[in-house]
């Protein structure tokens, strides 16, 4: 993860989200996460994106939410009870060992180069039988299969820094988001199992705004998890 990157493509998160599938995502994150606990929140930014799937959450007064990210934000700290700033790709976790019953890791590890030592941090941070909620693009959804059929570059793929519309002019006009790696929800699952968890739920809901496209998405992925746009596991620490 490159940190002069991140600051630069990230300055402007929540205007970008509002084009995205946020409510959907953070609608199914919330429904994964209990009543209360405690909770880490890992690529956390500004606090935007975990305001909407921990208002619930939250409620509850004994319930506390922690951040980390490459750089911190300074609104993040208004948000968070703590934020630890870690390169989470080359180093540990700088905290202890079973503290938090939840960990979200949402549209992360694609921008990773070391997914399993990132599993195995949060593995180590997880409490006995403590809950991973993971989410990213998923390679493999019915929209990508028709792009690549017609040999258009698949959506969330990305082969320059400057510009994402690079072989397939049905995409985004704006900055690549840094992804370095391509997950279909068949190898999400294989590497979560692989790092110690166990994969209690399968969702996937659109990744794009675009109409027909999402729709597309959202009946197949109803379908066949496997076809969605978006990807969304909930894993529990074996």
């Amino acid at each position: 993860m490159d940190k002069e990157f991140i600051q630069a493509r990230y300055a402007d998160t929540v205007e970008e989200e509002l084009t995205s599938n946020l409510n959907d995502r953070c609608r199914v994150i919330a429904s994964m996460i209990g009543a209360s606990g405690e909770l880490l929140d890992i690529g956390c930014w500004d606090g935007s994106v975990a305001r909407k799937y921990t208002e619930q959450f939250l409620k509850n007064g004994t319930s506390s939410i922690d951040g980390v990210d490459l750089v911190r934000h300074p609104r993040a700290l208004d948000f968070y009870r703590s934020v630890f700033e870690a390169d989470i790709s080359r180093t540990a976790l700088p905290i202890p060992a079973d503290q938090y019953d939840y960990v979200v890791l949402s549209e992360v590890i694609e921008h990773v180069f070391d997914t399993d030592f990132v599993l195995s941090e949060i593995h180590r941070v997880l409490k006995p039988s403590g809950i991973l909620i993971i989410t990213t693009p998923n390679l493999a959804s019915i929209i990508n299969r028709l792009f690549l059929l017609f040999g258009l570059q698949p959506l969330y793929t990305e082969v320059s820094s400057k510009k994402s519309t690079y072989g397939n002019p049905f995409r985004r006009d704006g900055k690549p988001a840094g992804h370095i790696r391509d997950i279909t929800f068949r190898a999400l699952v294989d590497l979560v199992g692989a790092n110690g968890f166990s994969v209690e739920r399968k969702v996937s809901v659109p990744g794009v705004a675009k109409q027909p496209f999402a729709l597309i998405e959202r009946v197949a992925g109803m379908l066949l998890p496997g076809l969605g746009g978006n990807s969304i596991l909930q894993c529990r620490k074996k």
